[in-house]
């Protein structure tokens, strides 16, 4: 059985030609008005990787949470982690890696374009035709002037862009816990005449003057996000008012995406597998990989994007847990499915101790239409 990605979600018995699996419940690009991260933001260079339990920073949520961006990752100039597709066109088989150390070229542009390449991939898509929205949905509304003058479409414009992962922040780790979870804030923005951010206040009874444009009929219920949002949106920078100062009435509506938040960077272990010997085995397996997707093409033939599958080896050499860590794979199926077949392969045996390697896959069945 494959492990839930989190203790908190609950358990799915997937049954497949693979065989059951247990995986966690499953929860294109945004539309106009919900608000999406800059390209500053997607493509910057990331700080450090947080913990396991915390929130995951703009890049690392940009390229779906769990790699971490940081400079202190690391490098491995001029090889690529995918390596060449040989058979199957529809399956690339990336270059197998140990928990926390994804091979990140340096500092650079090339680092860029590959943050901005997984968080297309790892988001995946069921096709042109099928809607795919597998990260939370955030809408910042126009802002009503409660005081003074300022240009609300342009404090708006830069709210959704720039306050986007501020707002991730917050939800992210309580929509992990209750993934039903979703509503409204109301702030109010205290906003000098520099254009920061004095003081942010929820709003708890609402304000009549605020459009009702919410996709939900209901506040936010979860303490946490809202006192989140108030400290997140305090001391931040907009465009600045007319004159002395305004004060600004903000919504914020969040809701789930289309898959569960997946699990973040697992912790790194001390033991450490020949992961040569790991891509061979897993060249050798392309037959039953290829199979997964086989039946996948019959359920969703425009299916694209990333599984990357964290397997824990013990040290006899056995693959214990495996779950989806980093991407979020439209079908769930394919997902168990392919987990079945690594936990087939054989593994060898780690040296110091247990090992814990991410193997993933790019999965492209739109390759046969060409």
């Amino acid at each position: 059985m494959v492990g839930a990605m989190r203790a908190s979600w609950s358990l799915v018995v997937v049954a497949t030609a693979c065989g059951p699996v247990a995986l966690g419940t499953p929860a294109s690009p945004a539309s106009p008005e919900i608000a999406t991260p800059s390209a500053s933001a997607t493509a910057s260079t990331a700080a450090s990787s947080a913990p396991a339990s915390a929130v995951a920073t703009s890049d690392e949520a940009a390229v779906g949470p769990g790699i971490a961006t940081s400079a202190s990752a690391p490098a491995s100039p001029g090889a690529p982690p995918p390596t060449a597709p040989r058979a199957d066109p529809r399956l690339t088989i990336e270059t197998p890696y140990h928990a926390g150390a994804y091979p990140w070229p340096p500092e650079g542009p090339e680092r860029k374009e590959r943050i901005a390449e997984l968080a297309k991939w790892n988001d995946g898509s069921l096709g042109e035709d099928r809607k795919w929205h597998a990260q939370p949905r955030v809408v910042i509304g126009e802002p009503v002037v409660a005081r003074g003058k300022a240009d609300t479409r342009a404090v708006m414009r830069a709210l959704r862009a720039e306050q986007y992962w501020t707002v991730r922040k917050c939800f992210d780790p309580r929509v992990a816990e209750d993934p039903k979870l979703e509503g409204r804030t109301l702030l109010s923005l205290k906003v000098g005449a520099n254009g920061v951010v004095s003081a942010a206040t929820l709003l708890k009874k609402g304000d009549k003057r605020i459009p009702d444009t919410r996709k939900f009929p209901r506040a936010m219920p979860d303490a946490a996000v809202t006192s989140c949002l108030a400290h997140g949106f305090s001391g931040i920078s907009v465009p600045a008012p007319r004159g002395k100062g305004a004060t600004l009435l903000v919504s914020i509506d969040v809701w789930p995406g289309d898959a569960p938040i997946p699990e973040r960077d697992a912790s790194p272990t001390s033991g450490r597998v020949p992961l040569a010997a790991v891509a061979d085995a897993l060249e050798k397996a392309r037959p039953a990989l290829g199979a997964c997707l086989d039946a996948a093409k019959t359920r969703e033939p425009g299916l694209w994007g990333r599984v990357a599958l964290r397997v824990d080896v013990s040290e006899q050499g056995r693959a214990g847990e495996i779950a989806e860590t980093e991407s979020t794979f439209p079908d769930r199926v394919a997902t168990a499915c392919l987990a079945d077949v690594l936990r087939a392969v054989p593994w060898p045996e780690p040296k110091k101790g247990a090992a814990r390697v991410v193997v993933a896959f790019r999965v492209d069945l739109r390759a046969e239409r060409r």
